[in-house]
C-alpha cells in the first residue's frame, strides 16, 4: 500500500459496525479492524482513500449479487471479511461460499490486476446456529493458497485464531457485566448485575450459568434499573442460579428515524439484517 492509494473493505457487520461504533464516526476514532488498518497506513505510509463497503447481515451471496456497490472501485488493497452469516444455519453452503469468494476476487482483479487482497477468516463463535464455522475458515485458507499470485498476492488474516470463545475471551473482547444471580419464571428471566451499563434493546449473550436454559445468545433485553434487566422467552428453568457468569452484548448501534430530516420523495436505501440492499425508492 502506498500514499495516495485506495483501501477497500468488503464484509458483513464485522466490517460495517465500525461505521456506527459509538463516538467513532471517523477513521481516527474507529475501533474495528478495517479502521485500524486504514489508520495504521495513514500514520505510517501517508494519506489514502478508505472505502468501507461492509454491510450488516451480508453473506457472500448478497455481496456478490450487489457487486455494483463495490465492483467498479479500483482498489490497491482489499480486505474481505465474510462467512459469519453464510454459516448461520448453513444458509450458504461452503461450495457456494467458495464460488462467491472466487468471483469477488476475480472481479477485483479485473479492475486492478495488481490488487493486494487479504481474506479475513470468520472469527470463532458460541452461536449454535453457526456450529460449522470452521468449515468456512477452511475454505478461506484453501482459496487464498490456490488463487495467490505474484502480481496479485492474497494473504489470510486468521480471525479464527484471534479470539477465545471462553468467558475470559468474551470479557476481553466485548462490553460485559458480571452477573450476581438469575431468577426466572418459565417465560421471563431476571438478571441481577450491578452497574451493568446496558440499555433496553441491547442484545445480550449469557454464558457460565449451571442452568442451561439461562445461557442464551443475542437476546434483546429490557432494563429494569442500573442493576437489573430482564429477558423474555420460553422454557426457562425456575430453579434460579447464583453462579458467576457474564452478560456480553453485541454493541451494534443502529441509526433510528428520530429527527431524520428527510424530505418527501427523497430516494432512500433500506438495509436490513438479511441482505445488503433490500429497497431503493421514494418516500
Amino acid at each position: 500500500m502506498y500514499c495516495g492509494g485506495t483501501y477497500l473493505s468488503i464484509g458483513d457487520s464485522i466490517s460495517w459496525n465500525s461505521i456506527f461504533k459509538t463516538n467513532a464516526p471517523v477513521i481516527n476514532d474507529g475501533l474495528h479492524y478495517n479502521f485500524l488498518t486504514a489508520k495504521w497506513i495513514r500514520d505510517n505510509k501517508g494519506n489514502i482513500q478508505f472505502i468501507n463497503k461492509g454491510s450488516g447481515g451480508a453473506t457472500s451471496t448478497t455481496t456478490w449479487n450487489n457487486r455494483h456497490f463495490w465492483g467498479n472501485i479500483r482498489a490497491d488493497l482489499v480486505t474481505i471479511c465474510l462467512g459469519m452469516n453464510d454459516a448461520a444455519n448453513q444458509q450458504i453452503s461452503t461450495l457456494t461460499y467458495q464460488t462467491n469468494l472466487s468471483n469477488i476476487i476475480n472481479r477485483l482483479r479485473t479492475v486492478n490486476s495488481n490488487v493486494r487482497i487479504v481474506i479475513c477468516t470468520p472469527p470463532p463463535t458460541i452461536d449454535p446456529t453457526r456450529s460449522t464455522i470452521n468449515d468456512y475458515v477452511t475454505v478461506c485458507v484453501n482459496l487464498a493458497n490456490s488463487l495467490n499470485t505474484n502480481t496479485s498476492p492474497i494473504t489470510v488474516c486468521r480471525f479464527d485464531q484471534a479470539w477465545s470463545t471462553d468467558n475470559a475471551g468474551l470479557k476481553s473482547s466485548m462490553n460485559y457485566s458480571d452477573i450476581e444471580s438469575i431468577t426466572a419464571t418459565s417465560t421471563l428471566m431476571t438478571i441481577n448485575a450491578t452497574s451493568h451499563g446496558f440499555i433496553s434493546g441491547n442484545t445480550v449473550t449469557i454464558r457460565g450459568s449451571v442452568q442451561s436454559t439461562y445461557n442464551v445468545t443475542a437476546q434483546a433485553i429490557t432494563v429494569v434499573n442500573s442493576n437489573q434487566f430482564t429477558i423474555a422467552g420460553t422454557g426457562f428453568s425456575t430453579a434460579g442460579d447464583s453462579t458467576t457468569g457474564i452478560a456480553a452484548y453485541n454493541d451494534i448501534v443502529h441509526p433510528t428515524t428520530t429527527g431524520h430530516a428527510l424530505m418527501a420523495n427523497a430516494l432512500i436505501s433500506i438495509i436490513n439484517s438479511d441482505s445488503w440492499y433490500s429497497h431503493l425508492g421514494d418516500i
